[in-house]
């Protein structure tokens, strides 16, 4: 068989794996996610273990993830996807991500019921950031869970009318319904929260 044989045969064969490749990844709605790999999570260029390492992610992190592949795989014993990080190239497995805190039921993604825009974000580090998706109206600072559902929130920010820093506290009172919603109360208002983990414009 003559070179130039040779060589249309090697692209016609890597044509099927290439297409079956670009099938097997789908779009989804852009979501966040935490770090639960206390050792950190790696971070491929590809979503196999075979690719190359590009970082390690470390623990608690958060991902914003736009892509996942259409099947899920088993690694140490746990079926997941591989999801694509949306803002840094790389692929992780999603196995070693969460939404929540095992310890802290506030921690996590949080949007209010009947009006999915208006977000609230609880980090493991104990800062949090509240806003309305698309409007650029939003604030945060840092909060405190206490065990009796008080949630006090202390919020800092920068008034542009002003032109000065601004700090003041509130406190809210939380009652979990289960895991993935709970009732906030503030004086006289009270309004419930569901967990929802997509990031962006709703």
């Amino acid at each position: 068989m003559g070179l130039n044989k040779k060589i249309i045969l090697c692209i016609l064969l890597a044509l099927p794996t290439f297409a079956f490749g670009q099938e097997d990844v789908e779009q989804i709605w852009p979501i966040r996610m935490f770090v639960s790999a206390t050792s950190g999570l790696r971070a491929r260029e590809a979503p196999s273990l075979d690719s190359s390492v590009l970082t390690v992610l470390p623990y608690k992190k958060v991902l914003v993830l736009d892509r996942r592949t259409s099947n899920k795989v088993t690694i140490d014993g746990i079926s997941d996807y591989w999801y694509s990080l949306k803002y840094d190239p790389g692929w992780v497995f999603g196995g070693f991500l969460t939404d929540r805190s095992e310890s802290n039921p506030v921690v996590g993604f949080w949007r209010t019921e009947g009006f999915i825009a208006e977000f609230s974000f609880f980090y493991f580090d104990g800062t949090f950031w509240s806003g309305i998706d698309g409007s650029g109206a939003g604030g945060g600072g840092t909060f405190e869970f206490m065990e009796n559902g008080r949630l006090v929130l202390h919020w800092e920010g920068w008034d542009d009318e002003t032109g000065k820093a601004y700090a003041n506290t509130t406190e809210r009172r939380i009652k979990m319904i289960n895991n993935d919603r709970m009732v906030v109360s503030e004086d006289n208002r009270e309004w419930v929260l569901i967990r929802d983990n997509r990031d962006g414009w709703l």
